[in-house]
């Protein structure tokens, strides 16, 4: 080999290492987040229409399980066929317990995914719960239900975070944190209806963990070579997507479009071939958390993901819907307080008596979770919803007044003064005021 072909090879090889260097410094994401909820039209769709219809009027199992079968399954087969995607499927607890219970092939699929570190399924509750407008101790409690759930079915829980209705508070950072979790994905909608439509940093600090904006992209240059380009390609109601933008409020037309997801399985194609890894939330972050520093977010409003038209939470907290003559927002709201604190009560009562009521209460614990679900006073909550949220406070309320009543049997008082703050039951006369 002669000098002047040695020195070609020699600069040839050089370029070479540049070039892949500064490759390497360009990292492309492309994430992907779909929020689903069975209790999309808690209760069902009967009573929906003014008018009796066959067709349209579904009991509540059966428009869960439509849910399941139109709108999440073919999302989980889309994936299955591509192995190497990433996505977040973010849903309560209840969901997987409906899965486990009348859905176990869906659910082998879903763990084998899951082991396997390909998909991540998100939940931060066990009901879709209006979680910021109940007492901390409902959240915890329902947190703690939705960890047992996950455990029980064999599904690692993802360590990322998004919330029925997208709810969002700062102070959610340390309960995070001593849950376990690793990330929240805070909605661009409530982000941009305090801050603008600002560019998006790839990472935020949230306390001692992490943040995204969820739904908005960003683009990132250090100016010495590492770029990161992120793209989201979904966050929205999961349920649309499978069914071509269809809700199950229409169960006459919720059925699954596989041209829909043919359509999205090429916009990930796509994607993958121009470069981008289509990966989860966590894996994401775990990978550029080592790339660069987390910028610290401005101070950010506690609400939900679609502020410009719900006002925050006031449209659940007396805000008037479409159907605001059928709404029942006060009562919701109360019998709920009312049957936290019958439960806070009958928890100390049982205990200080020595009786054995942990079954019931566990169960009474799930309906209240159940009844504080969101579409019981918003966004257009109808008269089905609504009594889907008090019917199954009020059972909430009723086992936990029963308790009460064995513990005062069980102690022989007739009437008593429960403080739970304090842990002590004071008992009174009967001509006691």
């Amino acid at each position: 080999m002669g000098r002047h072909t040695r020195g070609l090879v020699i600069a040839a090889l050089a370029f070479s290492s540049t070039w892949s260097g500064t490759a390497e410094a360009q990292h492309k994401y492309a994430l992907q987040l779909f929020h689903f909820n069975v209790q999309y039209v808690c209760g069902g769709t009967l009573g929906y229409t003014p008018n009796p219809l066959p067709e349209l009027d579904l009991d509540n199992d059966t428009i869960e399980d439509r849910i399941i079968t139109e709108s999440f399954e073919p999302i989980v087969d889309l994936f299955e066929k591509h192995p190497t995607w990433g996505v977040d499927l973010e849903m309560q607890a209840y969901m997987l317990d409906v899965i486990a219970w009348r859905h176990p092939e869906l659910l082998s699929k879903m763990q084998a995914m899951t082991q396997s570190g390909q998909i991540d399924i998100n939940s931060f509750h066990y009901s879709d719960q209006l979680f910021i407008a109940y007492p901390e101790e409902d959240w915890k409690r329902s947190n703690e239900l939705t960890h047992e759930v996950f455990e029980r079915h064999g599904i690692p829980l993802s360590r990322s975070v998004f919330c029925q209705e997208g709810q969002s508070a700062t102070t959610m950072a340390q309960r995070m944190e001593e849950a376990g979790y690793a990330t929240m994905v805070w909605p661009k909608n409530l982000w941009t209806y305090q801050h603008g439509d600002l560019p998006a940093e790839p990472l935020y600090s949230f306390g001692d963990i992490h943040m995204v904006q969820g739904g908005k992209g960003s683009s990132y240059d250090d100016g010495n070579g590492l770029t990161i380009e992120v793209t989201w390609t979904f966050l929205d109601d999961g349920e649309l997507l499978a069914t071509g933008d269809i809700n199950p409020y229409f169960p006459e037309l919720f059925f699954h479009d596989p041209e829909a997801v043919a359509e999205y399985e090429a916009q990930l194609m796509d994607l993958e071939a121009q470069g981008y890894t289509i990966t989860t939330v966590d894996k994401y972050v775990e990978e550029v958390k080592t790339l660069i520093t987390p910028a610290t977010p401005p101070p950010l409003l506690d609400g939900t993901w679609q502020p410009n038209s719900t006002g925050g939470v006031q449209r659940w907290m007396g805000g008037k819907g479409l159907f605001f003559q059928q709404e029942r927002d006060n009562h919701v709201r109360t019998i709920g307080q009312q049957a936290h604190r019958e439960l806070v009560v009958a928890e100390l009562a049982s205990s200080n008596a020595g009786i054995d009521a942990r079954e019931k209460l566990d169960a009474a614990w799930r309906m209240l979770f159940l009844g504080q679900v969101t579409d019981a006073s918003g966004i257009n909550p109808f008269r089905g919803e609504i009594q889907y949220g008090i019917s199954h406070m009020s059972e909430a309320m009723r086992i936990a007044r029963e308790v009460i009543r064995e513990t005062k049997d069980a102690l022989d008082y007739t009437l008593a003064e429960f403080d739970p703050l304090a842990g002590d039951i004071v008992t009174k006369g009967d001509d006691d005021p």
